[in-house]
Formats: structure tokens, sequence, C-alpha cells
């Protein structure tokens, strides 16, 4: 089994350094039945909006506890220490217990595309539809070879994305994706070529993969488009789009 795994705080390579980690639930929570040595294990990271290590769990432990001592006694057991002393007192007197090792991480870039969320439990189960959107280390480069099959014209496409120093122009945003080969971003027809859009500077707008996806897939309305702004409505929120810029 697989699992995409996230943490309110910044995930780096410190955060690997013990290589130990636990989950305390109230009440028994899937992960505690599901989880086995061997699976896999992706950290998401909430501040980059991506996936940033790969590992596998290499050690586990499961158990009940009926009180903080129990709780502790069996963490120490496991650690060998007392692990963020902080973070357990917030925690119930009762509940369930899951901690893990993990193997060596692998450093990965796996952008979160639009439409995928993680629960508030921290803790998804990856599916085929992930693994595919996801889980691709070629999510980047076939989104774009599809953009430029579309568009057709690729120097309209790359000046496009120089001009917006390839950040997302999608207000309030301004993202651009860095990779091992540069920066990168998409772009969208204003107008869709389903609709005799053409390839034009003017029809075209950079966005990163997130709103791209909004604007193939949401619900948008187009409500201004001229020489200087594109105004409108995605999913319900107005914006305004500066084409000059």
């Amino acid at each position: 089994m697989e699992y995409i795994v996230s943490r309110n705080y910044k995930i780096s390579t410190d955060v690997f350094e013990s290589n130990v980690f636990f989950n305390i639930w109230a009440k028994k929570m899937w992960p505690y039945d599901d989880a086995k040595i061997g699976d896999t294990i992706y950290w998401y990271d909430r501040m980059t909006n991506k996936i940033n290590y790969q590992c596998k769990i290499v050690k586990l432990k499961k158990f009940k506890y009926s009180s903080k001592n129990e709780l502790l006694d069996g963490l120490v057991k496991f650690f060998g220490h007392l692990q963020a002393p902080d973070y357990l007192k917030k925690k119930a007197s009762k509940g369930y217990c899951l901690c893990y090792k993990i193997g060596k991480a692998v450093k990965v870039d796996f952008y979160r595309p639009a439409g995928i969320f993680l629960p508030q439990l921290g803790w998804l189960k990856v599916d085929d539809e992930i693994k595919s959107t996801w889980l691709n280390r070629n999510q980047f480069k076939i989104a774009d070879e599809k953009s430029l099959n579309r568009i057709g014209n690729r120097d309209v496409v790359r000046k496009t994305k120089e001009k917006c120093d390839y950040r997302c122009q999608f207000p309030n945003c301004g993202i651009r994706v860095k990779t091992k080969n540069g920066y990168y971003a998409e772009a969208a027809h204003i107008v869709p070529v389903r609709d005799s859009g053409t390839t034009k500077a003017e029809n075209l707008i950079v966005l990163c993969p997130n709103h791209h996806k909004e604007f193939d897939l949401g619900e948008l309305e187009i409500t201004q488009y001229d020489k200087k702004y594109v105004c409108g409505v995605l999913n319900g929120k107005k914006f305004k789009i500066n084409l000059k810029k």
C-alpha cells in the first residue's frame, strides 16, 4: 500500500534525521489497521504544495492505551526516549497510537494537481487517479505537450511565458514551478480552441498547473476580454487579469 502523509510543519532533511514518527488518535482511524511494514509513504509539504520525499516503513508498532502513562511508556519503548512532549500534552488520555520508523528518504518533486485534497486526518491512500495525475514523474512534460499540441505554436507559447517570467498571471498567485530544467508554467487559451480560439499572444494567459486545471475543468465565465484585461468568474470567484503584465 502507498500513502501520502501531510504534516503541519516544514518537511526537510532535518525532519528525517531520527527516522521515527507517530500518530495518536482518540478513535481508531484507518491508518492504524492498514499501515504495514514495507508500505510506501510520500511526504506532502503544505508550504511548497508538493510531495518532496518518498520512503518506506521499516519498523512499526501499534498499541491501544488507556492512560497518559501507558501512552508515554509505549512511546519510550519504541523510540528509546520521549518524543514531542508538547504535542503529547494536547492528546486524549486514551486512544490509539501508531509508531513507525522509515528507511532512507528519497528526494522527489510531485506538485499537487488541482482537484486532489488531503483529508484532515493527514493520510491519503494512493489510488490509480493519484498515481496518474500526481505521482507521475512526467506530469509537467505531459501537461506541457498537451498544451503545445493544442496550441500548435511553440514559439508564441515560449515568448508568452518568458514575458511573464513563467509566473502564473491569476490574481494573488504568481507561482512559478522550479524544476531541474528551469521554471515551468502553462499557457491557456482565453477563448478555447473548440470555440475557434486562435494561437495569438493576446488569446493566451500564463497559469500554474492548478489554475490551468481550474480554467479547463472548473465553472468559468469570461465577462470582459480586450487587449488590456480579461475578467470573469471562476468557480464562483471574480477575477481580473492584466494582460499587459
